[in-house]
């Protein structure tokens, strides 16, 4: 509908019909989050616990997961419509160490990594 913003609470009240009114949605539980673009086409499965900003550039959006409380990272180039993941969530925590270099921290140490995945030193 042009002109019209339709939030999530209206469509979640359409009646669900036919065929697949037996179906789950996409998400439902609204448990796990993921992502999807502007089309509606999943570009990050729904199986996080959490999905937060951390780190945007002129080309990309870097996304903080978060599973079983452990994080990882992701990269969403929307030119391309794709996503990168850059690390599954295995660390206990990451942060923004600055000059494109992030850091993790694993069983009380801590280290760094680029922005595209490559490792530079552990303490």
């Amino acid at each position: 509908v042009y002109g019209e913003t339709i939030t999530p609470a209206q469509i979640e009240k359409l009646p669900q019909i036919g065929v697949f009114a037996n179906f789950s949605a996409y998400g439902s539980s609204k448990k796990y989050k993921g992502l999807r673009n502007i089309k509606g086409e999943t570009i990050l499965n729904t199986i996080y616990d959490e999905l937060t900003l951390f780190y945007q550039t002129n080309n990309a959006i870097f996304i903080k997961t978060q599973k079983d409380g452990l994080f990882g990272l992701v990269c969403y180039v929307p030119l391309s419509n794709k996503v990168n993941i850059i690390i599954q969530p295995k660390y206990d925590d990451i942060f923004d160490a600055g000059e494109f270099t992030f850091g993790f921290i694993t069983n009380g140490k801590v280290g760094f990594a680029s922005l595209s995945g490559h490792y530079r030193s552990e303490i």
